[in-house]
Formats: C-alpha cells, structure tokens, sequence
C-alpha cells in the first residue's frame, strides 16, 4: 500500500539568475564574483509559502521550473497536487519561517565527502563540469554554515543522509510509520 504523496523541490523556486549567467558565464562565475546564489536573497520565498500555503488547503498549484544549467525560471511550469503528504525538499523550505508550515521537518546530514560526491554528481546532471562543480563547491560551504546548518537543531528529525542512498520517496517510504 502506497503513500498519497506529492513532492516540491525548492530548487524550482530560486528567482530567474539568467542574468547572471549572461554577465558571469555560469553560475560557478556568478559566485566567485560575489553574487549571492545559495542564500534565502536567491529564491522566491514568498511564491513559496504561497505555493505551500494553497496546496495545503487542498488545492492543486502549478510551481515553477528552474532550469539550473542557464538559470532561467518559469512560472507556473508544473502542475504539483494535493495529497496526503506533501514532501518539500530544499535549503529554502527552512528559511523566512517556512519551517512552521510544516507538520514535520526533516534534516538529511551528510558527511563532507559524501555531501562532495553528491553535489558533483547532482552539478553534472544540470550539464555543468566537474571543474566548475568543485569550483562552486566553496561557496556551496560557506553558504551551508550560514544558512542551513544551524537549522539542523531546530528540525523534528535529523536522519544519516549517508545511510539512505536511494531516492527521496525510497528514503521516505521506509519511513511509512511517520507519517500515519
């Protein structure tokens, strides 16, 4: 027996840094110059918690798609329903207050090397090198300290993101009893 589920990456909701792309390169670039793309500044918080707030009443919501090889977003690209459960997965879910929209939160810790391996394997699934992966890589740390570590003393589960190496929904249907 499944789980009615539907799923959010927060990802689709970093405003549209197609700009940046023009005027930097690519996002690695972007970085090195300055430009703040992992903070709460990069992602439409507010479309978010709209988004989260209307499927949360049952409504069937069309989120954004986030194109992270040229940074360009479009609304309203993706039709997403309401369910059961709704997983929201992403840095962004936790910031603004957002985490209190939530019945439950979840924290996945990962290693340092694992979290190295994944954040270049995940750069290469959006078309980018391994050499601007680890360039970006970094600045991906920096921003971790600020902006999502210190969230995991607040969350109601911290899970060993270095145990569970399937999928999202894998990972969660094991955690069927959760959710009930």
């Amino acid at each position: 027996m499944g789980i009615d589920c539907s799923f959010i990456s927060c990802d689709n909701f970093y405003q549209d840094i197609s700009c940046y792309y023009e005027k930097y390169g690519n996002y690695g670039n972007a970085l090195a110059a300055g430009v703040d793309l992992e903070g709460p500044g990069a992602f439409d918080l507010e479309e978010l918690a709209k988004a989260l707030d209307d499927i949360s009443q049952g409504k069937e919501i069309c989120i954004p798609k986030m194109n992270l090889s040229n940074g360009v977003c479009i609304k309203n690209q993706t039709p997403v329903k309401s369910a059961k459960v709704i997983l929201v997965e992403g840095i962004a879910s936790m910031w603004n207050g957002l985490d209190k929209k939530f019945d439950v939160t979840i924290y996945v810790d990962l290693d340092e090397e694992t979290r190295k391996t994944r954040h270049v394997e995940r750069a290469a699934s959006r078309n980018k090198s391994k050499e601007e992966a680890l360039q970006m890589w970094k600045y991906m740390c920096a921003s971790a300290e600020l902006h999502i570590k210190p969230h995991k003393e607040k969350v109601d589960i911290v899970l060993n993101g270095n145990y569970y190496k399937e999928d999202l929904f894998s990972m969660f249907a094991r955690m069927r009893h959760v959710f009930a």
